[in-house]
């Protein structure tokens, strides 16, 4: 929530603080430079919060130091040989693409087919704010049908949408707004479960190799849905480029196209890989308590010897 909540105010006040310099190009970096310093004390609050110490128990821990050696002595097997966590950073991976080609081309949707930047911040607004709302219903579908379920819920309302935006004509308003928020509610179950589905793969790795790895697999899942999103966000500007896109000014309808195709039917495709992966997830809720209960029975019996 705090996630979403924080997309929404940055994508509401950029346009409003950038006005307040005397040209954009100031605008811009004024306003980066603050969301930098935003962002960098809100890290070093999170990084006090959490405290240095780990205080669960394991059978093997992995080295604390950060000298060569032990680098080098980090057991990789929870990531390496870790299938199912592979599976989650695909069903993240999936999500994130579709979800930041969505919000990089929704300026150029406004500005050139829309013709109304104007309604920029009120579109994430609704969207964003949409999103922060569903979230409250996703643990109850979770725990009704089962993660795996929740997220073909999930992806096939987000497809649903993607074709009602599609079918919009530019001063259909309303539509528009409607459609994004179909997108966006059918988006919520797939970028929240995939945060409920890591923690299992890190009891998995250590009931399958004896190994309590929870920052390696965290650290990876998160640098490698971070790296789908700067693909996303670089797709979006070379697609533009390849259909002859020039900023400020008028769009032909090749343009005009592909900026309508990036709102629609390339967030719509990444649908397709999410669900084949979520049909490769096994890890399921019964797979997971039983394995839980044989780390219990483990650590019991070690506590005995």
């Amino acid at each position: 929530a705090c996630a979403f909540s924080g997309g929404l105010v940055v994508s509401v006040s950029t346009l409003w603080l950038v006005g307040l310099a005397d040209n954009e190009a100031d605008g811009f970096r004024n306003t980066m430079v603050l969301y930098a310093v935003v962002a960098t004390l809100l890290l070093w609050a999170a990084f006090v919060a959490s405290g240095t110490s780990n205080t669960g128990q394991t059978t093997i821990t992995q080295p604390t130091t950060t000298s060569l050696a032990s680098l080098k002595s980090i057991d990789l097997r929870p990531v390496t040989q870790n299938g199912h966590l592979w599976v989650v950073i695909g069903i993240f991976c999936c999500g994130m693409l579709g979800f930041t080609v969505r919000s990089a081309a929704t300026p150029y949707y406004f500005k050139y087919y829309v013709e109304r930047p104007d309604l920029i911040p009120q579109y994430f607004l609704v969207t964003l704010g949409v999103m922060v709302l569903g979230l409250a219903a996703v643990p109850k579908i979770a725990d009704r049908l089962g993660k795996t379920r929740a997220l073909y819920v999930g992806a096939a309302v987000s497809f649903l949408g993607c074709g009602l935006l599609y079918l919009q004509p530019p001063d259909s308003i309303v539509g528009i707004f409607v459609a994004g928020g179909v997108i966006s509610l059918g988006a919520t179950p797939v970028a929240v479960l995939g945060w409920a589905m890591l923690p299992d793969t890190v009891e998995y790795a250590e009931w399958r190799h004896g190994v309590l790895a929870d920052g390696l697999i965290y650290s990876t899942a998160s640098f490698v849905q971070k790296l789908a999103k700067a693909v996303g966000g670089a797709a979006v500007t070379g697609m533009l480029a390849a259909y002859g896109y020039v900023a400020n000014t008028v769009q032909d309808d090749a343009t005009v196209d592909s900026i309508v195709g990036l709102m629609t039917w390339v967030p719509a495709l990444m649908v397709v890989p999410l669900i084949g992966f979520a049909l490769m997830h096994k890890l399921d809720e019964a797979t997971h308590r039983k394995l839980v209960r044989e780390l219990a029975e483990r650590d019991n019996n070690l506590s005995v010897d």
